[in-house]
């Protein structure tokens, strides 16, 4: 678990806005935790339930779980990147997607399975874009007085 002042130490210094000869402006800080509050308020939104506690302060306690530590702070590095003097870096993005992918994995919505896999391929049970649509096949052939089928 992580305090807010982490997350947002670790994105500034992803960015180099800070080191530890150069620390960072207390406004560059606050801005840095504003957009911790809105990312982690759109996460919830979207559906991704980490279970992390929305800070209000630098010295807030996350309450998140260990394994999107690194995650948040890049997504916070990535936020922050309009302040930043240079271009974040291609490691950067790419450190980002990995971590976005493995949180929205791990905690986003798991949609359910709108039919069973018993189904047999080819009975409305296909690997494609049009994979929702299912149509049972009727027990009776023709009108309820001379039905042909059982």
């Amino acid at each position: 678990m992580a305090t807010a002042q982490k997350i947002v130490s670790d994105a500034l210094t992803e960015l180099r806005m800070q080191s530890e000869l150069i620390p960072a402006d207390p406004q560059l800080e606050q801005d840095a935790l504003d957009r911790l509050i809105g990312m982690l308020e759109e996460w919830a939104s979207a559906g991704i339930a980490t279970g992390t506690t929305i800070p209000t302060l630098l010295s807030s306690e996350l309450s998140n779980p260990r394994d999107i530590e690194l995650g948040l702070a890049h997504s916070l590095a990535l936020e922050m990147s309009t302040r930043a003097p240079q271009e974040p870096a291609r490691r950067l993005l790419r450190a980002w997607r990995r971590s976005r992918r493995r949180i929205k994995a791990r905690y986003g919505p798991n949609p359910e399975q709108a039919y069973p896999a018993s189904l047999p391929l080819g009975q409305g049970n296909n690997i494609g874009p049009r994979s929702k649509r299912f149509f049972p096949e009727p027990t009776t052939l023709g009108n309820n007085s001379d039905s042909i089928g059982t």
